[in-house]
């Protein structure tokens, strides 16, 4: 188990064919575009899947599927093989080592590819841009060393990351996608979007586009509601909000009877309600802040828990 984390690369680059490949998911879409910005120095990627576990918050069995989804699609190849490494610590005898590496495939080579990007950038075509924030290398099997690391500490690159706009998170960008998945629109208006717009603006945006009932599509909806999200003059009915906190209180209809950190819960078809000992707090879909509150409850009784 290798000691050292991994950082996501500054920029995830999602080439177009990527982009509106249907037969993997927007995650392995953005997840691609952290491989090709992990890749670019030496052409290939050398992390374990444990470690791009740890650096983009998934556990690993999805990396693991994710790479496999990614191969199948042509994506990308993975190649394992097995080297010699000299122990110094037991008197330099040579062991095995099994080395992994993960190739990019649009159109032949990494090399190529950027030559042929640099006579024309004006077409659409797979082709990863040139990244320098690549990592060297590890020289052993689950280890990397790091003063082999590219310094992205730098005065130049520190000025060149204050120049650009903050980009947003892994996580975030997951978020964002997860959330658009309630609407049907195109793979690549859902990337620009989880690219240009923040996580909160995007929620109330879908939850606004999923009530506009006359809508004439979701993709029309949504960006109606981005644009106009500081001036938006149409918002949820009380009787829609009721409507959706019944939705979500139904979401917890699971916990029913049970006890968490000494307060059990009772759920009924408009209401909530937390009993500890004498205290009970009751809280109705009828208020308009019914998540709100029920949330903070729960993380609340969350505390109780660590302790």
């Amino acid at each position: 188990m290798s000691d050292v984390h991994l950082e996501c690369p500054y920029q995830a680059i999602i080439p177009y064919c990527v982009q509106v490949d249907k037969s993997i998911s927007s995650s392995e879409k953005l997840f691609f575009g952290q491989i090709i910005g992990l890749s670019k120095k030496f052409g290939y990627l050398w992390a374990t899947d444990e470690q791009l576990s740890q650096m983009v918050e998934v556990p690993i069995d999805t990396i693991g599927k994710w790479l496999r989804n990614l191969e199948n699609a042509g994506h990308l190849k993975r190649e394992t093989e097995m080297q010699y490494l000299a122990d110094e610590k037991n008197n330099g005898i040579k062991r095995f080592i099994k080395k992994r590496k993960i190739y990019i495939l649009e159109k032949g080579n990494l090399a190529e590819i950027e030559k042929d990007q640099e006579k024309n950038n004006s077409k659409k075509d797979c082709r990863p841009v040139k990244n320098d924030d690549s990592i060297e290398p590890v020289k052993n099997d689950d280890s990397m060393n790091p003063s082999k690391m590219t310094d992205i500490t730098s005065n130049s690159k520190e000025e060149k990351i204050k120049q650009q706009p903050e980009a947003p998170s892994a996580v975030v960008v997951s978020l964002i996608s997860n959330e658009l998945e309630k609407l049907d629109i195109e793979d690549s208006l859902r990337m620009k979007i989880s690219r240009e717009f923040k996580f909160e603006d995007v929620k109330l945006a879908v939850e606004r586009a999923l009530n506009w009932k006359s809508r004439p599509s979701d993709a029309v909806g949504i960006m109606t509601a981005l644009k106009k999200k500081d001036d938006w003059m149409d918002p949820p009915s009380k009787e829609e909000k009721i409507d959706s906190n019944e939705k979500f209180l139904k979401n917890l209809e699971h916990l029913d009877g049970t006890t968490i950190a000494n307060t059990q819960i009772n759920i009924g078809k408009t209401y909530i309600e937390f009993v500890a000992g004498m205290k009970v707090d009751i809280y109705s879909t009828q208020d308009n802040d019914f998540k709100i509150l029920v949330n903070k409850y729960f993380d609340y009784l969350k505390t109780f828990l660590k302790k």
